[in-house]
């Protein structure tokens, strides 16, 4: 299996334009894993959740970004 290639919750925030405790909420569906006291995310796992062609249209997530029911 390769290994994934990984990026903090800040860069991961940048990348979707959204707020860092956005990532930190669905850390576990992006295959985070803590280290040191920070957060790291796959960024394969990332591009999963972007439709292609919609690379960085944060209202194209498929994530719950709301965190609601």
């Amino acid at each position: 299996m390769e290994k994934s290639n990984y990026m903090t919750v800040a860069e991961a925030a940048e990348k979707l334009s959204v707020d860092p405790r956005t990532i930190r909420y669905h850390v576990q569906e992006l295959g985070g894993y803590k280290k040191l006291g920070r957060w790291f995310v796959a960024s394969d796992l990332l591009e999963q959740h972007m439709p292609p062609g919609n690379d960085n249209d944060p209202r194209q997530l498929e994530l719950d970004l709301e965190g609601g029911e």
